[in-house]
């Protein structure tokens, strides 16, 4: 596989179907680069799931489960879907939870019965049944051959526009780290003499997309986050040198 650079153009990436290609540009993803530096909003750690719960959360859950039952049902005025999933095992102590989605008729053609699902939200007591309203989620291909990218890991979540989803964003950034060319990312300081031994620029995009672990993660936002007033205190200093060239300045 030909090596990548940030400034490789997504329309000569290989591994991109032209319905994501299509996607991207309209979404003015031009570069390798623009991919890599679409950080993640949130992560979920989908090396253990969270336990389906008994009652009501009072924050949001990250679960996965099996789709055991999936419809369209109406309401008065309101049409919803409901998609109930179970935990692998479930024991005595856990109850199903129904994800819910109102007036969002596309969700049912998404989710069947069934399926894996990833689901993502905060679970409330509705009547005896316990529910997660418009929950985030994926449906997931255990064997499939993408399993690594979204399942076992510390799974990056990323802010969408409209035109792509969750996991072929993810596996599209995935694939650009696979064949990134670690030596065309350019530094802007020196990781040493900044207290970053060890670190590159490569590496801190690399864990802020795919983290080895929760330190890391943290060391690498760091790293970026010191590149980042690194580049603006370079800016002033810049400025104000170019201030000082004008005809006239003291």
């Amino acid at each position: 596989m030909p090596d990548i650079n940030p400034e490789t153009p997504v329309t000569e990436l290989e591994f991109v179907n032209p319905r994501t290609l299509n996607s991207l540009e309209k979404l003015d993803y031009a570069t390798v680069g623009d991919l890599l530096l679409h950080y993640p909003r949130r992560y979920e750690d989908r090396r253990e799931f969270d336990r389906f719960p008994s009652g009501p959360t009072e924050g949001a859950l990250c679960l996965h489960g099996e789709v055991t039952d999936a419809k369209l049902r109406f309401g008065g005025r309101k049409r919803f879907f409901e998609a109930t999933i179970e935990q692998a095992g479930a024991g005595a102590l856990s109850s199903p939870v129904i994800c819910r989605w109102f007036n969002m008729p596309y969700v049912s053609k998404i989710i069947a019965t069934g399926q894996q699902l990833v689901a993502y939200g905060k679970v409330k007591q509705s009547g005896q049944r316990l529910v997660i309203d418009h929950p985030e989620f994926e449906v997931v291909d255990p064997d499939s051959d993408e399993t690594s990218i979204h399942l076992g890991r510390i799974t990056p979540v990323y802010g969408l526009r409209e035109g792509i989803g969750q996991r072929p964003l993810r596996a599209l950034i995935y694939r650009c780290f696979e064949q990134l060319d670690d030596g065309s990312v350019a530094e802007f300081f020196d990781p040493d003499e900044a207290g970053f031994p060890g670190w590159t620029r490569s590496r801190a995009l690399r864990e802020i997309h795919f983290a080895s672990d929760y330190a890391t993660l943290d060391d690498a936002r760091r790293f970026l986050a010191f590149e980042e007033f690194f580049a603006i205190q370079l800016n002033v200093v810049q400025r104000r040198q170019h201030q000082q060239s004008l005809p006239g300045a003291r």
